[in-house]
Parts: structure tokens; C-alpha cells; sequence
């Protein structure tokens, strides 16, 4: 976020001797701390019995309103040895949100949530009260197809006594 510190990484060096260096780097050339809007806070320790070295570096920045929107930070261990060429990290790559435009995409997204979760929340609903509705008609359907069936039972009935009759006065 541009304008608030924003702590890029930490570089470390573990079991040197000597200690060398630990150097930052913004886009590819060498970064200064200016106590502004860049920070680096730095801690050696000599290991007691071994006497080598593990370096420390932490590196804080604060974006510059409409400054680079993508800045490419790496670091460097100089060994501190003649002709020993320095170790260079693998570069992080960070996105600069401005400070207003952050905000109102916040918001944006916040607004979307709501409603994506307003929408869900109305799906459910509706499911649920779709499923209670189709229950309650097959609950009464289910009688009704009973009565049916009764009096169709009934009508077999009065209708098997009759073609008993028939049949048993014809001979």
C-alpha cells in the first residue's frame, strides 16, 4: 500500500567466516536506507564455539504514491573474501496498491462479498421453501389418491356381489 511500511522480507546468512555483507537491491541496483521510505534493520551473531557468522537483514520500504506499481527487490551476500563474487536471491516482486484506489477496491470487493453472500443466502431460501411447498402437495395428494383408492375398493365390492347374483340365478 502506498505511503504505509511494508516489510518486503528478511535475508539471511548462516555460518560465514568472515562475516561479509548482507546488500539490498531495487531493480536491480543497489538499494540505500534513508530512514524514509526505506528501512533495513541489520543483526550479527558469532556463533561461540564454531566463531562463524550468521547474518540478518530485514528490509521495510514505504511506496511512493504513483511510484513504480510493480518494484523488484533482492538481496546480496558479499562473502568479504577477495575474488569471491557475491550470491544474489531470487527477486520478489511486490504490487503497489495506491492508497485510494486500495481502499475503493476494498470496498468493491467487500460490496460483491455481501451480495455474492445475499445471493447465496436467497438460493438457500428459496430451495428450502421450494422442497416444503412440493412436500406439502404430495402430503396432500397422498390422501386424496387414498380416497380414491377406497372408493374403488368399494365399488369392486358392490360390484362382485352383483355378478355373484347373476351368475348364481342363471342355472
Amino acid at each position: 500500500m502506498a505511503g504505509v511500511p511494508n516489510k518486503v522480507g528478511t535475508c539471511v546468512s548462516e555460518g560465514g567466516y568472515p562475516a561479509g555483507t548482507l546488500n539490498w537491491h531495487s531493480d536491480g541496483k543497489p538499494l540505500i536506507p534513508d530512514g524514509k521510505g526505506v528501512s533495513v534493520e541489520e543483526e550479527t551473531r558469532r556463533h561461540p564455539k564454531t566463531g562463524l557468522f550468521t547474518l540478518q537483514s530485514e528490509l521495510t520500504v514505504i511506496p511512493a504514491q504513483g511510484g513504480a506499481p510493480h518494484p523488484t527487490f533482492s538481496c546480496s551476500f558479499s562473502p568479504g573474501l577477495p575474488r569471491r563474487r557475491a550470491l544474489h536471491t531470487a527477486p520478489i516482486q511486490l504490487t503497489v496498491w495506491g492508497s485510494l484506489e486500495g481502499q475503493g477496491l476494498g470496498t468493491v470487493a467487500l460490496a460483491l462479498g455481501i451480495l455474492g453472500g445475499l445471493g447465496i443466502a436467497a438460493l438457500l431460501i428459496g430451495a428450502i421453501m421450494w422442497r416444503r411447498q412440493r412436500h406439502r402437495r404430495e402430503e396432500r395428494k397422498a390422501p386424496e389418491n387414498q380416497e380414491e383408492e377406497e372408493e374403488r375398493a368399494e365399488l369392486n365390492q358392490s360390484v362382485e356381489p352383483e355378478a355373484a347374483e347373476s351368475s348364481a340365478g342363471g342355472p
